[in-house]
């Protein structure tokens, strides 16, 4: 889902689980990555999450050079973070996030994904 930018470049993000089996169970972990088109992700890429006041110190993502596009993205990021904290940040009411030196506020669409995601996780 796409945070901000343009065609051109910006930052999107995607969450996702995986499980074994044919019947989803809750997993223990839930992994975000972010596409990005700010070269200094490649250096700079802690994540730290603050929901509803929460502040969650979650880690430094992997970075891995994507090949260059028209869409000039050059950078995948991504960390596995625990199902609690995940829980907590996805059934917040204000979610504000900083990926190194990026701050940004999740608007209420990029919340409902979140909780839509966390809903189906415990069905």
């Amino acid at each position: 889902m796409p945070i901000f930018g343009n065609i051109l470049g910006g930052l999107d993000m995607n969450v996702f689980y995986t499980y074994l089996g044919k019947s989803s169970t809750t997993p223990q972990s839930v992994t975000i990555n972010f596409t990005s088109s700010n070269p200094e992700h490649e250096h700079r890429r802690d994540l730290i999450v603050k929901a509803d006041g929460e502040v969650y110190q979650l880690g430094t993502m992997e970075y891995r050079r994507l090949p260059d596009s028209n869409f000039g993205f050059p950078g995948k990021l991504s960390l596995s973070i625990p199902v609690e904290a995940f829980n907590r940040i996805a059934n917040a009411k204000k979610v504000h996030m900083k990926l190194g030196t990026e701050d940004f506020d999740l608007e209420e669409r990029h919340i409902k994904k979140l909780r839509g995601l966390a809903s189906a996780m415990t069905r």
